[in-house]
């Protein structure tokens, strides 16, 4: 799934690495930035009826997000690439911080994952590697809530993405639950895109033969098939019943 099939992602338009990232928070060049959790976030979690849990908060910055998470019963996780930003993020109860890179994250912790700025500002070559690293930080079932910059862009980031991008790249992994278009800022209003994706379930090889048609299907293709169809899913043979066994990627 290459760049190229998306042109409205855009080109970046200067280094990604952690540096980077440290000299604008040193420097307060954080346009993204807005003092307070984002609008849709504070909306979904008024109504929101899912049970709280941990969560995981990648590229949470100054942690405005991550506080309003922790006020609705949330044990929250903060993490991001620019020591800077860890170092002067706010502090609360039941909110610890991190620097790293998501790409990296530990794998099977986490209820929640919120995603809000994230995406759009890692590398375009690196959205298969985010997928990869929000299924495996989740725990079966787990959800991921994104609110996703929905633009076209020249350059980056923000990187542009809109929703056919969207699900070409989490749908394989996840099933989207709940999307709308949230309460934004006023810059960026109309812009953005609330989704709420649930991790996939695996079901076990002993079932197979109860599900449907499709995931029959699925069991016929070759493995190399099911690989290049599913990039975020690695698959091997069961060494019991010998018929491919979906498993997330270590």
């Amino acid at each position: 799934m290459s760049q190229k099939a998306y042109p409205h992602i855009g080109q970046p338009r200067g280094p990604l690495h952690a540096a980077a990232w440290d000299e604008r928070y040193s420097q307060k060049d954080t346009p993204w930035d807005h003092g307070e959790p984002a609008p849709g976030l504070i909306d979904f979690l008024a109504g929101n009826t899912h049970p709280p849990g941990k969560v995981l908060v990648p590229g949470c910055g100054m942690g405005h997000d991550c506080v309003a998470l922790a006020r609705h019963g949330f044990d929250v996780t903060g993490l991001d690439i620019s020591a800077v930003a860890i170092q002067n993020a706010k502090q609360f109860p039941n909110v610890r911080y991190m620097v790293g890179d998501f790409t990296r994250a530990m794998s099977g912790q986490f209820d929640w994952i919120f995603e809000h700025t994230c995406f759009c500002a890692i590398h375009p070559d690196c959205r298969n590697d985010y997928v990869k690293a929000a299924r495996q930080a989740l725990k079966p079932n787990g959800l991921l809530l994104a609110i996703f910059f929905v633009i076209e862009a020249d350059e980056g980031p923000p990187f542009g993405t809109n929703r056919k991008e969207l699900c070409d790249r989490f749908s394989p992994c996840f099933t989207l639950v709940e999307e709308r278009v949230p309460r934004s800022w006023p810059n960026r209003q109309g812009e953005e895109l609330l989704m709420l994706w649930r991790k996939n379930h695996l079901i076990p090889p002993a079932r197979l033969s109860q599900t449907t048609p499709l995931f029959c299907d699925m069991l016929t293709v070759n493995l190399n098939q099911q690989k290049a169809a599913h990039p975020c899913i690695d698959f091997e043979p069961d060494p019991v019943s010998n018929i491919a066994n979906k498993k997330a990627s270590a």
